[in-house]
């Protein structure tokens, strides 16, 4: 009778652990800000003025959004009411009864508890492509300076062009900050400012710029890579790297090339 026993909780036991799954397998809740920048191509925009081409196109976004969690409040109050039933005839929102069903197989199959998205939603993660990417380094005009009464009008800020730099799209933000820091002319990632980082497509010419200030952005950007067929090719704006230090060993490496 003991024996019994034994073997009923040794199965349970490996039942459970089968169904936690490996340690850290869980997919990792997405912050507010990336979950408004995976959406944010659609963000504020009138249905009639979105392309049914650029529904398609930028789809896999909202799929990944869903994935990843994120609030549908934030989805609803930021996306046009018609423009969210042209969007989620090809990217639904999850339903109680895709995850009870998803529970169920679970439960008759524990062969598959390894796959728990669908092969379209992992696509997105496996993918990986070459990118090509240009750093224009934009040093602020001088301060405007009153002449004869008036204020001058101030010039723009001089652009200088870097680059192309190639990355694989699966490469670290980590290692994306240090081919940003050789672009900007220097050699170390500390030294440049993140908090004006900012990226768009190269094509078309009047893509919509976007914040790549941390990590959570820099993930964005490779999902919305990640959904183009082709021309993977981008610029990253960025001031030049700053030189406020407070010792001389980060001065030498924070000094441009």
């Amino acid at each position: 009778m003991n024996s019994s026993r034994l073997v009923v909780l040794t199965s349970l036991g490996c039942a459970l652990a089968l169904l936690a799954g490996p340690a850290g397998a869980a997919t990792k809740k997405a912050s507010t800000a990336e979950c408004a920048g995976l959406i944010d191509v659609f963000r504020n925009k009138p249905s009639a003025s979105v392309k049914d081409e650029a529904v398609t196109e930028f789809a896999p976004l909202v799929k990944t959004y869903w994935k990843k969690g994120c609030p549908a409040d934030l989805y609803n109050k930021q996306i046009d009411p018609a423009l969210r039933q042209r969007i989620e005839a090809v990217a639904p929102p999850p339903k109680a009864k895709a995850k009870a069903k998803a529970k169920e197989a679970v439960d008759e199959d524990k062969d598959e508890l390894d796959v728990m998205g669908s092969d379209e939603e992992n696509e997105i993660e496996e993918h990986n492509v070459k990118v090509l990417m240009y750093v224009n380094v934009e040093t602020p005009p001088p301060p405007p300076v009153r002449v004869a009464g008036r204020m001058t009008k101030p010039p723009g800020p001089k652009i200088t062009v870097r680059g192309p730099f190639s990355f694989q799209s699966n490469i670290s933000y980590a290692d994306f900050l240090l081919i940003v820091a050789k672009g900007v002319g220097t050699r170390s990632a500390n030294c440049i400012i993140r908090a004006e980082m900012q990226w768009r497509f190269d094509r078309p010419a009047n893509a919509a710029k976007r914040p790549v200030t941390n990590e959570e952005g820099y993930e964005a950007m490779i999902t919305m890579i990640l959904t183009k067929s082709k021309d993977y090719a981008i610029t990253v704006s960025i001031p030049p790297p700053t030189k406020h230090v407070d010792d001389v060993v980060s001065f030498v490496m924070c000094a441009t090339s």
